[in-house]
């Protein structure tokens, strides 16, 4: 028998091969039941500067950095245009910031919510002097609602389809402020 020959023989030479497939296959079996890594880079449709999605988005975008993630913060005018971002594969935005109530699963089946964030209510301010005690009062008067894009815009008309409310003499945008 040659050297060549004994090598193969040899039973450590099998357990080393044997080991060496069983923890391949091992490794293969895990990626294929866990899935693929998680990226390292993400890219996520925050809102208008100084608002308050944006100043949440930078904040885990600090936090994400300290785990090696880097998270590329895109502007948007607000929630309506961050939920077009993330029902349009084609737009790159992986993760987005939107108000409850704007969409359905009907509407958005293959978007998933990571949870609540913050808890964002719906106000109504009137001026000291103005009753408004039904929706009826509101007649003759001007409602300020959020700026085009917003979630409280959609969310204001949303309201207004639900509460029998004669139309308002007009509406305007505000905008938050950057702070």
């Amino acid at each position: 028998m040659t050297e060549k020959q004994a090598l193969f023989v040899r039973p450590a030479f099998w357990l080393y091969g044997i080991a060496t497939l069983l923890i391949l296959a091992a490794f293969a079996g895990t990626i294929a039941w866990l899935g693929p890594l998680p990226p390292k880079v993400v890219t996520m449709s925050t809102g208008t500067p100084g608002s308050d999605f944006d100043v949440y988005g930078r904040q885990y975008q600090t936090i994400l950095q300290r785990s090696g993630v880097q998270l590329r913060l895109v502007p948007s005018a607000g929630a309506v245009e961050n939920l077009q971002r993330l029902n349009d594969l084609r737009s790159g935005v992986a993760v987005a910031f939107v108000q409850g109530g704007l969409t359905s699963e009907a509407q958005s089946p293959e978007l998933e919510s990571l949870g609540t964030v913050f808890y964002e209510p719906f106000w109504f301010f009137v001026r000291r002097g103005v009753s408004v005690a039904r929706p009826e009062d509101v007649r003759g008067k001007t409602l300020a609602i959020g700026p085009q894009g917003s979630g409280t815009r959609v969310l204001a008309s949303v309201f207004r389809a639900f509460v029998p409310m004669p139309p308002p003499r007009r509406m305007i945008s505000i905008a938050c402020a950057a702070t």
